[in-house]
């Protein structure tokens, strides 16, 4: 993939359980030493009631609360000394924030294709930061764009079984999705959800399928070096010659033209 970001796998060496803290002596040390630290420092409960509002208010996608929870604190957190690097252990900080705001946005109904990217972008991103004035500013960003996914994500409210199909399409762009599929995923008939989703959003569910197909393909061609083939592909068009119809037919100009803006 490009951009930097690939996918990969790690085996988690689960014979360890039997061994204990073999490995790690000076765990329970750590432990102690940072327990001790947490007692003394009564502004940690000012941080983790901070931390819940702030998930409170991504999952709702309360843009203004969450506005004034992080004007109000003015982002002030106590951080322990999680690194014997002070901009390393702010590092440390905001990937425990991203992940906090990641699963309240799942909570509140992103789906996990959705909010893992985006969890992901913001991670890397954070890795290339050296400067605790950035990344601080990194972390405000990550809540306020979770919060605004969340935001226009409630206002699109619709029917449990078309909310079912309208998550599991989101999920599977980059495969072929049929009214059958959707059928079995929301347990109703073909005939009832191609009647929803004509009633509640205007279209045929293959429509939709295509439209968010297309949606998301050109958000590749801006942010992407992918070729059109590429991204073609990506999506499960027959080829790039119907991606390009496909897409021109939607937005007027072809990918290439688009791209070229």
């Amino acid at each position: 993939m490009t951009g930097g970001f690939a996918i990969k796998q790690y085996k988690i060496p689960t014979g360890l359980l039997t061994e204990e803290r073999a490995g790690f002596p000076d765990l329970e040390r750590l432990y102690q030493e940072a327990l001790l630290m947490q007692r003394e420092n009564s502004s940690y409960a000012v941080g983790r009631e901070w931390e819940k509002n702030i998930a409170q208010g991504v999952a709702a996608g309360n843009t203004g609360w969450i506005r004034f929870v992080v004007g109000r604190m003015e982002h002030f957190v106590t951080v322990g000394e999680l690194s014997s690097s002070a901009v390393r252990s702010l590092r440390y900080y905001v990937v425990a924030i991203i992940a906090l705001i990641t699963r309240a946005a799942m909570d509140g109904g992103m789906t996990e294709t959705e909010a893992y990217a985006l969890s992901d972008a913001l991670i890397y991103k954070l890795d290339t930061l050296e400067d605790s004035e950035q990344i601080s500013r990194l972390s405000v960003l990550a809540i306020l764009e979770f919060t605004r996914r969340m935001e226009r994500l409630h206002h699109r409210r619709y029917s449990p079984p078309v909310a079912k199909c309208v998550t599991y399409i989101s999920g599977h762009l980059n495969e072929p999705v049929t009214l059958a599929d959707l059928s079995r995923v929301c347990g109703r008939s073909e005939g009832y959800i191609s009647a929803l989703f004509r009633e509640e959003l205007g279209i045929s569910a293959k429509k939709y399928v295509l439209r968010e197909k297309l949606a998301a393909a050109r958000e590749l061609l801006v942010h992407t070096d992918r070729t059109v083939q590429q991204i073609a592909e990506t999506f499960f068009f027959a080829s790039s010659s119907h991606f390009s119809a496909a897409f021109k037919r939607q937005y007027g100009v072809t990918p290439s033209q688009y791209r070229r803006g």
